[in-house]
């Protein structure tokens, strides 16, 4: 006898394991919205990518009800990502299967297993990466088309880039695991104070949120001392107004000798917003070469 369709509620487990992969983010790209706000209110959706009802986005008659309610047919989404991966012909099985997988495989580390290896082996000194040769895609991709660069622009630009991502390279494992989940997570500070400068500024308890653990958390905040010691971080005062300064922790190249006067954090993460891609992957994957023309 042919099993009735219907939508089934997921298990807790299921909803515990997505939670924890999604570093409390949207799983689309590039998408810095949080699924849990501030005063602990899941303010995410549970989406089905293939549909639990008949009729439904991506509708599989095949699946029984348990399959359609299980982990590999469920990701989160804020309201609006949920609305536009509606789009069938844009959004496909297999395009949502990727996505799912692309963004929990960025949390999917065990902190534990993590720091065993670490002790076992040295992993900043095997890290590589294809350096950038001429970062042309970026600058016609984050800037208006007939804005002209010249070429030692470009050049300083090329070496700064490459210097940084070779400092992020010197990171532990989860140092850069935390670096990356801080960077999705970064404000421009025109957003939030209306001043405009070059920096990227982070809050350290909402990183923490996003890893599930508390605000002081002991081992996150050791990674950020050592993003900092690696100078690729540093904590800025930011005038809010006249009487009101807040200490911030802020994204910067931070080369040595101030090498060269650009962010290149600032640009890459403009490229992720303009291309609709997760920055995360960048730092995950090591592979910048669409970066150029």
């Amino acid at each position: 006898m042919e099993e009735e369709v219907k939508r089934l509620k997921p298990l807790p487990d299921v909803l515990r394991r997505l939670f924890s992969l999604s570093g409390n983010l949207c799983y689309f790209p590039g998408c810095g919205q949080s699924m849990i706000d501030p005063s602990g209110k899941f303010v995410g959706q549970v989406c089905h990518i293939e549909a639990a009802n008949t009729g439904g986005e991506r509708f599989n008659g095949k699946m029984s009800n348990e399959d359609r309610r299980s982990f590999d047919n469920l990701m989160l989404l804020c309201y609006p990502h949920h609305i536009e991966t509606n789009d069938t012909v844009k959004y496909d099985v297999p395009s949502l299967k990727k996505m799912k997988e692309k963004h929990e495989k960025i949390f999917s580390d065990d902190l534990i297993a993590n720091k065993i290896l670490l002790s076992l082996k040295d992993y900043t000194k095997e890290s590589s990466f294809q350096k950038v040769s001429n970062l042309k895609n970026l600058y016609k991709t984050v800037f208006a088309k007939n804005y002209e660069t010249a070429e030692d622009e470009l050049n300083d630009a090329v070496n700064a880039f490459n210097s940084s991502i070779a400092k992020y390279l010197s990171l532990t494992p989860y140092s850069r695991k935390v670096f990356a989940c801080g960077i999705a997570r970064s404000n421009h500070p025109y957003k939030l104070y209306r001043i405009d400068n070059d920096s990227l500024y982070v809050d350290v308890a909402e990183v923490c949120r996003a890893f599930g653990r508390e605000t002081d958390d002991s081992d996150i905040h050791n990674s950020f001392n050592e993003i900092i010691a690696k100078n690729l971080m540093l904590i800025s005062e930011v005038n809010i107004h006249e009487d009101y300064e807040v200490d911030r922790l802020v994204y910067t190249n931070c080369l040595d000798h101030n090498e060269y006067d650009l962010n290149i954090w600032l640009l890459l993460k403009n490229y992720c917003e303009k291309s609709q891609t997760d920055i995360r992957n960048y730092l995950n994957d090591l592979n910048f070469s669409d970066l150029d023309d």
